[in-house]
């Protein structure tokens, strides 16, 4: 009787799940969103271990410059501390 329903209203297509990425990205599951939370804060976080290495490799030694243009490491700085 309920695939009677489903058929005749032919909305088979409607609850399926989604795949791959798009699993994570529409989800309401819990589970799911805490998986993109830890992922996106590990993401983050060697994100800012990159920018502040590249800071103190620019402070280490006066006269070498890894960032060619002070414009580029006030937005590291910025970035890192944001």
């Amino acid at each position: 009787m309920d695939t009677m329903v489903h058929a005749a209203h032919g909305d088979d297509e409607a609850h399926e799940i989604p795949h791959g990425w798009r699993r994570y990205l529409y989800s309401t599951n819990h589970k799911d969103i805490g998986t993109m939370y830890l992922v996106f804060a590990l993401i983050a976080g060697l994100i800012g271990a990159a920018l502040s290495i590249a800071i103190r490799a620019e402070l280490m030694y006066p006269g070498i410059q890894y960032f060619h243009e002070t414009h580029y490491y006030d937005v590291a700085v910025t970035a890192r501390t944001g």
